[in-house]
């Protein structure tokens, strides 16, 4: 690993403008991973590495790919982009019916706040309100809108069938 200073002394490392700030600061690799997509085109594992390198953060392959998998980050038209919606990435849920009137949206522990707001903010029709706990939201619709909101809310979330 090497400091700001051996970078600067070796020109190992040309930077500028907004990425110019982080070789004075130390930031999660998390988001250096996300300011150096947005800065830069970069469009292999092995460019990732180098950039990591240079920044002082000293990652192998499969340690990459578990941020970019966590983040959410997908390689799209030979580039890898940041997921267009970040809320989404910690959205992965089983959905189930409760018929007549319930859907029940299992989440990961943690996330069924966000999940319950996230189905509020949208505003899908036909839903008369949910209430989140821990990891699980339920989801009130009328018996007739059912399946129209189960539809609305599958396309939503990254969703796993359940029993």
């Amino acid at each position: 690993m090497h400091s700001y200073s051996d970078c600067q002394q070796k020109n190992e490392v040309q930077v500028s403008g907004p990425l110019k700030f982080m070789h004075n600061m130390r930031m999660n690799p998390d988001m250096l991973i996300k300011r150096l997509i947005q800065e830069r085109t970069i469009s292999t594992q092995a460019e990732f590495l180098d950039l990591l390198h240079q920044y002082g953060w000293e990652v192998n392959q499969s340690t990459l790919s578990r941020h970019l998998n966590r983040l959410g980050i997908k390689k799209i038209e030979g580039q890898y982009s940041l997921p267009r919606d970040p809320v989404a990435v910690a959205m992965k849920a089983r959905l189930m019916t409760a018929p007549p009137n319930l859907i029940i949206v299992r989440t990961r522990p943690g996330h069924a706040q966000a999940a319950a707001y996230r189905i509020d903010a949208a505003g899908i029709e036909f839903i008369l309100g949910s209430v989140g706990g821990d990891d699980t939201v339920f989801v009130a619709t009328k018996p007739e809108h059912l399946d129209t909101v189960y539809t609305a809310l599958d396309r939503m979330f990254d969703t796993e069938s359940g029993p």
